[in-house]
This record gives structure tokens, sequence and C-alpha cells, in this order.
């Protein structure tokens, strides 16, 4: 036992004269400090080294991976870069590292150029992609980058593909379900709205009905409130494309409270002009992520090298450790990786429960993305013409029922489509699908194939004329994001609401599911990007040196952000925003 303690203590030693010398380099001591280094080294004999390596608290780790810095931005999607770069642009001092799980910036938003007509290529969004001008900040951001939005074209019928049935064309919202079925559907949207007034957006636990309203699913309040089969199937297709998950995975709460951050249905579930899916980024979404990553500095992000542990027993700064032996000692970290990501490290301390609650509850479906090129946009010429938007509808019930009965059914089966065709005029078509059947049983080929398939149940056999395919599975990785977005389980977010957003020592908590503005689109978040830069701003000039909360008071927040609002505007330094 004594040598195995000796052992430790002299590994200890070693890792704290390590630590030591980066945080206060001297270069007169060098001498000294290699000379207990190699001290050290030599009490440890290979066979003790080989004792201990199985234990992770004992990694060996080269002295020049390790970095000291202000502030650990981990995450290179929209939220994480726009961190560091409103970061920056508040204080040029700064030292701010990225480090990314991937091997690109962008998270969700990726741009893939495929091969176009006259042998022509361009740019196609395979991530997310929508903006809309009632966004200030992204379209902002857009026009700061010097980069330009087109329209998405929505003139035209659109088709909608029955559960069972041949597709029928429609237009505007005059969904082709009959005259009750719009009735049903509009009445249950229109007392949605109402109750979404009742669910106050700065804290929904606020609602007399809070918890009433977590436990109960947003599916079994339709059933309650709606009668016909096109109005439930028309609802739960669009609740799809703007989540990726049915009612039946989130409560009615959590519905209402996403209402109020993108401003009413129509902002967030709507297909058409003045929806939140009217624009696009001309060349593509992911270029506002790759502007700003030139303007951080890429020398200054770390890719392919996922976050594992994040300790806090230091007084001053959080040791961040990666799976490739990086070390980061941080006054701040900011977390813009989702959910499932954050479940995978190890804090120390352990997170507070509420908070653990939240990520361990937190959810997304997976989604298949698509786009296919053509030559011409022929389903525009024909003598309906479509817009290239079709929606294909799925009867939940039926599904379930053969789900039981016979162990198949395709609850997921809803797919989109819309038309693809860039600002350069080059035609295509790209979709959404969501069926597990698609994604998990088919080879790349074979996807395609079926997808086509399925076009041209909608817009006829010049479908196969294409020019090129391409598609991305979103969330089949650990370290990915998903789209549409990430989610809530039922009963968990009214308990747990305030963790969301509150920091847990040093560490700060951002990404489009942590805003209260368009959650999950673009512009949630920016509005998280610039609540966090608000906060670490104002931890690392204000309250640097104090005991460090676990849990922030409520009202402190408010009284804070109130003065700092009116601080800012006198160029005072600016603070703690929740």
């Amino acid at each position: 036992m004594d040598k195995f303690k000796g052992i430790f203590n002299d590994a200890g030693d070693l890792f704290d004269t390590i630590k030591d010398k980066i945080a206060t380099p001297n270069k007169a001591d060098s001498d000294t400090d290699s000379h207990n280094l190699s001290d050290a080294i030599k009490k440890i004999t290979f066979s003790d080294m080989a004792s201990v390596a199985s234990s992770a608290d004992t990694q060996v780790t080269d002295a020049s991976t390790h970095t000291v810095t202000d502030v650990l931005v981990v995450g290179a999607g929209l939220a994480g870069l726009a961190t560091a770069y409103i970061l920056l642009q508040k204080n040029r001092d700064l030292k701010i590292n990225v480090i990314e799980a991937s091997d690109r910036v962008g998270g969700r938003l990726l741009t893939k150029q495929v091969r176009t007509a006259e042998s022509g290529k361009d740019l196609f969004d395979l991530g997310g992609e929508w903006l809309s001008r009632k966004q200030k900040r992204i379209m902002d951001l857009v026009v700061e980058l010097g980069l330009e939005t087109y329209e998405q074209d929505y003139a035209g019928f659109k088709m909608l593909i029955p559960a069972e049935g041949a597709p029928v064309s429609f237009e505007g919202y005059n969904y082709p379900i009959g005259m009750i079925g719009r009735y049903d559907l509009n009445s249950f949207i229109a007392r949605l709205e109402i109750l979404r007034d009742l669910v106050p957006l700065e804290d929904p636990t606020k609602c007399e009905d809070a918890l009433e309203w977590d436990a109960t699913t947003l599916e079994q309040f339709k059933r309650s409130h709606t009668w016909t089969d096109g109005g439930r199937q028309i609802f739960d297709a669009l609740v799809v494309l703007s989540l990726g998950v049915t009612p039946r995975e989130i409560s009615l709460l959590f519905f209402l409270y996403l209402l109020n951050t993108y401003g009413g249905w129509n902002n967030m579930c709507n297909i058409g002009k003045g929806s939140g899916k009217e624009l696009k980024i001309k060349g593509g979404a992911e270029r506002l992520c790759a502007i700003l990553a030139d303007r951080i500095g890429r020398e200054n992000i770390i890719f392919s090298d996922p976050v594992t542990e994040l300790h806090q027993d230091d007084d001053e700064r959080c040791q961040v450790r990666s799976r490739g032996g990086r070390v980061f000692w941080a006054r701040r970290v900011v977390m813009t990786v989702p959910p499932k990501c954050i479940d995978q490290m190890d804090f120390r301390p352990k997170l507070p429960l509420g908070k653990d609650t939240i990520i361990k509850h937190s959810f997304s479906g997976k989604c298949l993305k698509y786009v296919v090129t053509f030559e011409t946009v022929f389903w525009r010429n024909d003598v309906i013409g479509k817009n290239g938007v079709a929606i294909k509808l799925v009867d939940q019930h039926k599904e379930l029922e053969s789900l039981k009965i016979h162990g198949e059914g395709d609850i997921m089966g809803y797919s989109f489509v819309f038309d693809a065709t860039t600002v350069n005029s080059m035609p295509a078509l790209m979709g959404y699908a969501f069926s597990r059947k698609l994604r998990d049983a088919y080879e790349p080929s074979e996807r395609e194939d079926v997808i086509l398939k399925n076009l041209r149940e909608v817009f006829g056999d010049e479908v196969y004329s294409r020019v090129d395919y391409t598609d991305k599975i979103w969330g089949d990785l650990d370290c990915e994001p998903d789209i549409p977005c990430t989610v809530i389980s039922p009963g968990v977010f009214a308990l747990n609401y305030m963790m969301i957003q509150r920091p847990f020592m040093r560490v700060h908590w951002a990404g489009t599911e942590t805003s209260t503005s368009w959650y999950g689109q673009m512009e949630g978040a920016l509005e998280s990007a610039e609540r966090v830069a608000t906060e670490v701003v104002y931890y690392l000039n204000r309250v640097e040196g104090e005991d460090l909360a676990v849990y922030t008071d409520a009202e402190e927040v408010r009284e804070r952000t109130s003065s700092i609002v009116n601080a800012d505007e006198e160029d005072s330094v600016s603070t703690n925003t929740l």
C-alpha cells in the first residue's frame, strides 16, 4: 500500500508542477522545474505506470496540450461561434478558445456542393436554412457579414399526400380535408393561441396550470378538443416538421411555451410567405459560421476532439479535458452543444439535480434531409403549376394498431418537399423524411430509389431525369446535433425550467434550446449567444473572486438585467441576463 501511495503522490506532484508552471510561468525557474519533473518521473517505474494506467484520474497528458484561456466555448455551431465573436467584440484582449467534436464548423448548418443543370455545381443546405424578416438578430448578422438572402418561392399550388388515397393539390392554407376538417383545425389552433397568452415567456412556471399542463401531452389535449381525422393529421404533420416529434411526445405546457418563443403558430408551423420559412441565404447558411470562424481566428478552434470532463475544484479556473488528451484551464466555460452531448461528459462536482434532469430528459427526432437536382423546373410547368411543396400525412391510430398487431408500422412516416431552386436558377427539390425505416433499413443508393419513387407519385416520371442526389441523416452520431431541434419530455419542463439557463459555478449554457426567442432556429442561437456573452463578461469583470453560487436567485438576475441594460447605454460593462 505504501508503494502505491507513493506512486499516486508523485504523480499528483508531477501534475501540480505542470499546472503551476503553466498558470504562473517563470523563465528563471525553468531549470529548477525541469529538475523536479525529472526526479518525479524517475520515481515512477514502468510497472508502476501500468498499475495505474486504467484510472481516468491518472491520465498522463503532455504539457504542450495544456491551454490556459479566459473563455472556452464548447461547440463550433452558430451559437458557439457567435458567442466567441460577441465576446471578442466586447473585449479584444480576451483569450478565447473553441473546441468542436466534429471536423467542421456549423453544427446544424451544413451546406454541400451538388451537381446541377448544364454540367454545373451549386451549393445546397442539408441542415438548417430558413430565416424570417421578423428575426432581427440573424437579419442584422447577415448584413454585417456581407451576405444576402433570397425568398423561398411559394407561388403556385401545394400538394397534400393523404394517409390513404391519391395526392391532392391546394392553395395557401386551404388544406383539402373538407370544410369541417378545416374548421376543426383552425378552431384548435385558435384555442392554442389563446392559451399561450397564459404562459409567461419569462417564466412559464408562473402559469396557474403549469404542473397540470406539463403532465398533459399535446396529443391528449388535441384528442380532447378536436374531432376530425383530417384536422388532427394536418396538425400532427406540421408539428413534426417544426419539432421533429409527434404531439404525444411533448407536453401541452412545453408546446405553448415554444409557440410564445416564436410569437405564434404562423411563425412556428405554417408553410408560406410571412411564416418562419420565408428566406434563405445565398450560398448556404453554413457561410455564417465559416465567416465567424475566420473572424474569431481558426487557429483558436480545435476540431475532432469531444470534451469528456469538466472539473471545478480549482479556486480560479475550470479544468476541461478532451478525448484527445487536451486540457484547458478556463476562467469561464460556455456549453453550446446539444443536451445529448453534455450527458456524455463527466462533471465534478456533479451537475445540480434540476439541470441533470433537464439534460437526461431532452431528446430529438431523427431526420433525413435530401436534395435532388434537375435540368428544368418541370413541376412549375405542368398544368396545375405546383410550387414544389408536398406534405405527406400519417394516420397515427392506424400505424399504432399495425405496430401492435403485426409488429410493423411507421408512425413517423411523415415527409415534406420544397422547391430548392437556387438563386442561380439551378432547379432542385429538397425534402425532409422522418421515417425510421427509410433511415435505417436502406443503403444510400436504396434511399435514393425510395425517395424518387415517392416524388414520382406527386411530380410525375420526370423526377427520374435527375442530375444528382445527396442526403444527410441527422442524429445518428453521439456528438452530432439533430434537426429540427431538441425537446423536453412531459412532466420535466415545469419543475426544472429555471435550470435551463442558470450558470453552474463557472459553466454557462447557450444554444438555441436555451433561447426564449425562436427556439430551435438560428435566431434563437444568436439570442442565446448575446445572453451568455453578457453573463460571461459580467462574471469576469464584476464578481471574479467572490463565492461562486451554483444557483442564481431569479429576482437578483432580473435586477441585474435591468440595471445593466441602463448601464450599457452609458457604455458601461454589461452584466448577467438570464
